[in-house]
């Protein structure tokens, strides 16, 4: 559930990236966006069927999560910073940052490692 909650807010940001920064059209955004969503698919179809054991994946969320810190801190929040110019912006900008991680944690509350 968190990963389908997360690839919503993240495809949403997308087109909206795409229409508004990119220039693309509203299909073009949509197909460029329903491509890019069939990697989720295409990575479940890849992990579940090759025999990958815990370390194998514990490398790739590693990875994972290393990207994602990467292109939030250097790419998105400096981008909603520069964008914004009231307090109020400022917050609401953050506060969708919130937002979009909430999911991702609420998964990791369930968490169990392998031993």
């Amino acid at each position: 559930a968190g990963v389908l909650y997360h690839e919503i807010a993240s495809e949403v940001a997308d087109f909206f990236m795409f229409t508004t920064h990119a220039g693309l059209t509203i299909i073009q955004a949509l197909i460029v966006n329903f491509i890019g969503g069939l990697t989720v698919c295409l990575g479940g179809i890849v992990v579940f069927s090759s025999n990958v054991n815990s370390l194998g994946v514990g490398s790739g969320l590693a990875i994972a999560v290393g990207v994602y810190i990467y292109i939030a801190t250097m790419v998105a929040l400096p981008r909603a910073r520069e964008m914004a110019k009231t307090r109020l912006e400022k917050l609401l900008s953050m506060g969708m940052f919130v937002l979009g991680v909430i999911p991702l944690g609420l998964v990791l509350l369930s968490h169990t490692h392998c031993h």
